[in-house]
């Protein structure tokens, strides 16, 4: 994967693991956006439609949009997950309401548990979830965005 901020002039740089990062000027990015290896990339997408309410910005070419950053499928037959354990790049995260409301919606649309919710400390209260591929996410409600880090049963 690799992960894009938006920007007038293409740079490029390495993260530790050898991640491409660059800024770019297309226009469908926001603020960042991050190609995906997939095996199955119309599997995957639906999964971010159906899972994460993701927009289709353009379905012949994979692109789905959470929030302000533009998700890029791309097929590789090899794809794979990266560990939590990696130095760079390991997961993405996106910042829900209701941490285990949005952990079983997840877990109904086909991902898999990784970490069940719980809470840390006094900052938030998160689950991690799994594409088929293996690729993380991090569910996340921070307390200082929801205004509460309970986890409702």
């Amino acid at each position: 994967a690799s992960a894009e901020t938006s920007s007038s002039s293409p740079d490029a740089t390495v993260d530790p693991d050898g991640t491409l990062v660059s800024t770019t000027n297309d226009h469908q990015v926001h603020t960042v956006a991050v190609d995906w290896a997939s095996r199955d990339c119309q599997r995957l997408g639906r999964m971010l439609v159906d899972g994460f309410g993701a927009e289709v910005v353009d379905l012949m070419q994979h692109h789905y949009r959470i929030g302000t950053t533009l998700l890029r499928l791309r097929h590789d037959p090899e794809a794979s997950h990266a560990s939590l354990m990696h130095i760079g790049f390991r997961y993405l995260t996106v910042q829900v309401f209701d941490v285990v409301a949005e952990h079983a919606h997840l877990l109904q649309h086909g991902w898999t548990e990784v970490w069940a919710p719980m809470v840390l400390g006094e900052i938030a209260a998160i689950s991690i979830v799994a594409c088929p591929d293996g690729t993380l996410i991090e569910v996340s409600q921070r307390g200082n965005l929801t205004g509460s880090i309970e986890l409702k049963q």
